[in-house]
């Protein structure tokens, strides 16, 4: 059998487009790494506002200001401690995420904590969630387009 020959007229047109498709997966990544990390952030505020609660729950038991066994205050140290898990979880999940972009999203995957960090918030009454970091979650364009039409 012949081998055939390559020149360097072929190899000036291959290399381009390799190079092409090579940058679209690059540009492709770069945009997944990004919105990973945004989740990164927006999580690790969750966690601090959490662990803040826990030594905050300590210090009112310290301090005498609440009984060591109320009910009230078991109950709110239990759901932050819960959500502490899960923000934790979810950090850790996104930032692997974000450290390996050229993986599918798959790495991404649904966290068993949720539903024990839910069930333990409807658990507890009166409970205030803080609903203003869940609006800082990064919004699609398809969602934001459709939004700004009048119907």
């Amino acid at each position: 059998m012949r081998r055939r020959k390559i020149s360097v007229r072929t190899l000036m047109i291959v290399v381009p487009i390799i190079s092409l498709g090579l940058a679209a997966a690059s540009r492709e990544m770069l945009a997944r790494r990004k919105s990973h990390l945004e989740y990164v952030t927006i999580y690790a505020k969750q966690l601090a506002h959490e662990r803040n609660n826990l030594v905050a729950y300590e210090g009112y038991r310290r301090r005498g200001m609440v009984e060591a066994g109320h009910m009230d205050l078991a109950k709110l140290e239990e759901v932050s401690r819960r959500r502490v898990v899960y923000y934790a979880e979810m950090e850790a999940m996104f930032r692997l995420a974000a450290d390996q972009p050229w993986r599918p999203e798959p790495v991404v995957r649904p966290d068993p904590a949720e539903d024990l960090m839910w069930e333990a918030a409807f658990e507890v009454p009166d409970l205030k969630i803080d609903w203003a970091a869940f609006s800082e979650l990064p919004k699609f364009p398809a969602i934001e387009a459709v939004s700004g039409t009048d119907w």
